[in-house]
């Protein structure tokens, strides 16, 4: 044995010691936690190292890359330490495709000429020899093995990780606290239970509750305050992925845009439905290309097991697999949603003559099929396809309702008693109607009432509110139809109503079959949108309360022009609504293109805004991702009056946000002036250096709609002479800035923010190459960049010029006194009370009525007292900045129901599907409550409600919606009829 070999097993024997003992070292030093005192500065040790390893470590990885030949140097191209990040080198799909042999794995040693030449698993092959699909195919091959191809252009592992388009909540992130247990850290779970840290002992939670007691016990005292261990979580938490996130956004952005061709879209598909859950479209099935037309087999079970996915918000599409049977009936199937559950009913099969009466559930969270009812022709229910179902609820309880359908007219189920059919050929027609109770798994028929539909399929069927729904559309034994139907479901029965077309100058659309629907709800009740169908182009709007068609004629034949599609609704906000198209048929050829068309609702009428498609939407998306709205102030303020009983009532109407224009910070090169991006990391990093200028800013502001806390933009209260809000937006090209607090107070607010940028530049070892500037008035693309040697001149980077700027934009650098502030902290400036111009029907010298506001410019009164009498009058009033109009709606007398006179009452609006309802409740001389249905100005009595909530006057009302359909109203106080004061709540769920 030579010296050499001697070597190596001494070098081998050590390291097999060394092995040996590393699980020993491990625990022994995972074992060593610091105590409490010590817990902030291993957390701030641990901040550091992060942020050494992703700002100063690039050196080495650009090094590693050059060894490894990720980066390969050529001629005329950027040297490695000119990329302003790795990630175009490890991921393919962010390249350009054109440069696929740029990418070296430092894994595959292998050729790919090896792949080709290995043979082929069994079933593999029989699958891939199986080309074409066999009808008479008795006997199932098993499934083929996949092949993954790791280069593959639709799979990114840095997506599947971190989803930059969603926002992070940092309640959410800081889900748990940290308490002293003698010498040891421990987390505990939101219901107080110890985490285990250890990495050799199974992770179950103990049982034992950790705490206070425990720390009592042993003599210890638990002095720490959980806010410093949240601010040092928040620290590390907003470095690590600011600086993750703001990597991807910003370097990868231009590539998104520049090749949106090779973002994954559905195949064309036609006879499908697409459903909503949350921000994201589920559709499944359809006839697509490729699919066999048989009963079952493998290749058909593989396609119907994926379902695509669109997330909307991002308009970006995925397929994904599903677990479980999925249903057999793949076309022509009837689809609603119950929360998180998506429920399929019969369909087509493929093959002649082949529909179903199966119902399955599809679940949203764990993507698994589940069969709740088997075809079978034996439990009442037609074997079809073409008809349509709804979810209701009643009581409380889950229904589905299925209502009419095409099928076979031979092996189908017993008609359903009452139930009409029509034979066409070989097939047959329904006007069925069967409810499914989900809580017991039974289908029951209700009775019929009303208008009854005839026997009737391919139309649409769409829930209006839980328990009504309308229909629209589709074909009939002689004729195609343009009828409207309106159903109300209970538990046990079915009312109908028809609205046929009245003829004459009334507009109505054509008879069609085939079309699509949504239904859009807005300030002015619910609204049905139709789109398309056979042998339509067109596209119509129902206004469903007033049962008033109207054609929107501004609508692209590439919209319009097209049958058996799908079309969803998204609410982006509670004035923008997303209609989207999928699929469908047109000229005999199915068709893949997704449309979305964006209305506008802010005016209580619908107007269509604009019309995208797939890659115009996800531009727009990509530009817009971060333009969070402007923060506004709050609109609505009470004037109290000592006087409990008799005290009038003012609002204050939000017509237009604060006039201090936001303040932007951006960064340009010092030589060329080119405009460049915010600094990768510097956001969070201003954010923790503001956070420590203990002087003035105190605290992240709370989790509130009016509160900004994401990872691109932050709400700070800020403490000067009293609260206030900054609002701090990363727009990826600049920072924004807004101050909710009086104006003179803009500049200190102005230079605790470059203050804390300069620090944070400091700690990066970035330049100071920072500027002020203002959004250009007149460019959309310009910066106009404030003169720091002459401040009230501004140079435009586009438009070459310096714009007169208003001292709307001058505040931030105005030394000046500024206007007062008043005590609670709202900005009043320029306070003072101005006459408006006052028209229409002006009420009449009036005291102890109700005002209630309806939107941000238009407010209601009701009732009151002119010294002589009470009223019970509706004035309606609509305000400007300079004037307002008044509109009076008195009792018309007749059959009409009407309140009575009426004082010292009180009321709350409430919004709902159908539109805003003043609720009054109470008064002098009464004791009743009524509710207004303020679009059409209908009044009812509510009779259910006991003496002991109408039987006051001088009380309180207030409203709180827990959720959208459910609306508790809370009274508080008042006096009865003998003048003794009440000091009950009351809580009203509505």
């Amino acid at each position: 044995m030579n010296q050499k070999d001697v070597s190596r097993l001494c070098s081998e024997a050590s390291y097999q010691s060394t092995i040996a003992e590393l699980p020993l070292l491990w625990i022994q030093t995972y074992r060593k936690v610091a105590p409490m005192k010590n817990h902030r500065r291993d957390i701030y040790t641990s901040t550091l190292r992060y942020y050494r390893n992703a700002f100063t470590d690039a050196d080495k990885q650009m090094a590693i890359n050059v060894f490894l030949g990720v980066f390969v140097p050529k001629e005329g191209e950027a040297n490695v330490w000119e990329l302003s990040t790795d990630y175009y080198l490890h991921h393919r799909t962010a390249r350009e495709p054109q440069s696929p042999k740029l990418f070296k794995s430092p894994t595959k040693w292998w050729k790919d000429e090896l792949i080709s030449s290995l043979p082929l698993p069994q079933y593999e092959g029989q699958v891939i020899a199986n080309t074409e699909d066999d009808p008479k195919e008795e006997e199932p091959t098993p499934p083929a093995v996949p092949h993954i191809n790791n280069d593959t252009t639709d799979r990114d592992s840095f997506d599947e990780i971190y989803k930059t388009y969603e926002l992070t909540d940092f309640d959410r992130l800081l889900s748990t606290s940290v308490v002293r247990t003698g010498d040891n850290v421990v987390s505990l779970d939101s219901e107080g239970g110890a985490i285990q840290g250890n990495p050799f002992v199974v992770r179950d939670k103990m049982k034992k509750k950790v705490g206070s007691k425990m720390a009592a016990k042993r003599g210890l005292s638990v002095g720490i305050q959980q806010t410093e261990i949240y601010f040092s979580l928040f620290i590390f938490l907003m470095l690590k992925l600011f600086v993750i996130t703001q990597a991807t956004i910003v370097d990868c952005r231009g590539c998104f845009l520049q090749d949106m061709s090779s973002i994954y879209q559905p195949v064309e598909r036609r006879f499908h439905s697409t459903v909503q859950v949350g921000n994201y479209l589920y559709t499944w099935g359809g006839a697509q290309p490729g699919l066999p037309k048989v009963h079952n087999n493998n290749k058909k079970k593989s396609m119907c097991s994926v379902v695509e996915v669109c997330h909307v918000p991002t308009g970006e599409w995925v397929q994904k697999p599903t677990t479980g049977d999925p249903p057999l009936g793949v076309s022509f199937y009837a689809a609603a949603v119950i929360r998180n559950e998506i429920f399929f009913f019969g369909g087509y099969c493929g093959h002649f003559g082949c529909f179903h009466n199966s119902l399955y559930s599809f679940n949203v969270d764990t993507f698994d099929w589940k069969e709740l009812s088997p075809t079978t022709p034996h439990h009442g229910l037609m074997m079809k396809g073409y008809c349509g179902m709804i979810a209701i609820k009643v009581n409380g309880e889950d229904y589905l309702a299925v209502i009419g359908g095409f099928g076979s007219s031979s092996n189908n189920s017993p008609p359903q008693p009452s139930a009409q059919y029509s034979k066409d050929g070989d097939y047959q027609r329904c006007n069925e109607v069967l409810m499914y109770r989900l809580k017991t798994g039974e289908w029951t028929s209700p009775t019929v009432t009303g208008d009854k539909l005839p026997p009737i399929n391919d139309f649409t069927l769409t829930s209006i509110t839980n328990t009504t729904a309308i229909l629209f559309g589709g074909e009939t034994d002689n004729r195609w139809s343009n009828d409207v139907y309106v159903f109300e479901f209970t538990d046990t029965s079915v009312k109908y109503r028809k609205f046929p077309n009245p003829g004459g100058s009334v507009q109505w659309p054509k008879e069609r079959r085939s079309h699509s629907n949504v239904l859009i709800n807005c300030s002015s009740g619910p609204h049905l949108l139709v789109v398309g169908g056979n042998p339509t182009n067109d596209c119509w709007l129902l206004n469903i309360n007033k049962m008033e068609w109207k054609e929107l004629t501004n609508i692209p034949d590439s919209v319009t022009n097209r049958y058996w599609h799908s079309l969803s609704v998204w609410n982006e906000t509670q004035t923008t609504h997303w209609i989207i198209e999928f699929g469908g048929e047109r000229d005999d050829s199915s068709i893949s293109e997704t449309r979305f068309i964006e209305i506008i609702s802010s005016t209580g009428d619908l107007v269509v805004q604009s019309v995208l498609d797939i890659n115009e939407y996800q531009k727009r998306k990509i530009q817009v991702a971060n333009e969070i709205p402007n923060p506004s102030i709050v609109s609505i303020k009470p004037f109290h009056n000592h006087n409990r009983f008799h005290c009038s009532t003012a609002i204050i109407i939000s017509i237009k946000e604060t006039n201090v224009k936001p303040l932007l910070i951006v960064w340009r090169e010092e030589e060329s002036e080119e405009i460049l991006p915010v600094p990768t990391g510097l956001f969070p990093l201003t954010i923790v250096h503001l956070l420590n200028q203990k002087e003035y800013v105190t605290k992240i502001s709370p989790s509130m709609p009016e509160y900004y806390k994401f990872r691109d933009a932050m709400s700070l209260k800020i403490t000067i002479t009293s609260k206030h809000t900054l609002h701090l937006i990363n727009r990826y090209t600049h920072i924004e800035v807004y101050f909710t607090g009086p104006t003179h107070h803009c500049p200190l607010v102005r230079k605790l923010l470059t203050t804390a940028i300069d620090n944070s530049s400091e700690a990066m070892h970035l330049k100071h190459n920072y500027v002020n500037a203002f959004a250009c008035p007149y460019n959309e693309s310009c910066y106009c960049i404030v003169n720091e040697d002459h401040h009230k001149v501004a140079d435009c980077t586009v438009c070459g010029e310096s714009p007169a700027l208003s001292n709307d934009y001058w505040t931030w650098f105005n030394d000046a006194q500024g206007p007062a502030e008043s005590n609670n902290g709202t900005q009043m400036e320029g306070s003072e009370w101005t006459s408006p111009t006052v028209t229409g029907d002006r009420p009449p010298p009036i005291a102890v009525f109700t005002l209630t506001s309806i939107t941000n410019t238009t407010a209601i009164l009701f009732g009151g007292c002119d010294g002589y009498r009470y009223s019970n009058d509706v004035y309606v009033f609509e305000f400007t900045d300079t004037s307002v109009k008044c509109t009076k709606f008195s009792n018309p007398g007749r059959s009409v129901q009407w309140p009575e006179e009426i004082s010292a009452h009180s009321s709350v609006l409430i919004n709902c599907s159908s539109g805003p309802h003043l609720l009054v409740v109470g008064g002098g001389g009464t004791s009743d409550c009524r509710l207004l249905n303020i679009n059409k100005m209908e009044w009812k009595e509510l009779t259910n409600i006991p003496d002991s909530v109408t039987d006051r006057g001088s009380h309180s009302l207030s409203v709180w919606n827990e959720r959208q359909t459910t609306h508790w109203i809370i009274e508080f106080g008042g006096a009865g009829d003998d003048y003794v004061t009440f000091g009950d709540t009351t809580f009203i769920e509505i």
